[in-house]
């Protein structure tokens, strides 16, 4: 479990894109479109952190 809490502002970034379901301040519930996406990419040898920029997750918020 991670220890990142999301400010508002980084909320409102995460929460605009189309692959959030749903942010809080503790937790990020994603897509399953976006979760089939990253497995797929994922087991053809992709970085996960690579993965998440490109579909336009900052890897800084999500630290």
């Amino acid at each position: 479990m991670s220890k990142v809490k999301f400010s508002s502002k980084q909320q409102e970034i995460l929460r605009n894109n189309k692959y959030t379901v749903r942010v809080t301040a503790n937790i990020l519930s994603l897509s399953k479109e976006f979760k089939e996406i990253f497995y797929k990419e994922y087991l053809s040898g992709e970085i996960p952190s690579n993965i998440l920029c490109k579909y336009g997750y900052p890897v800084e918020i999500l630290g």
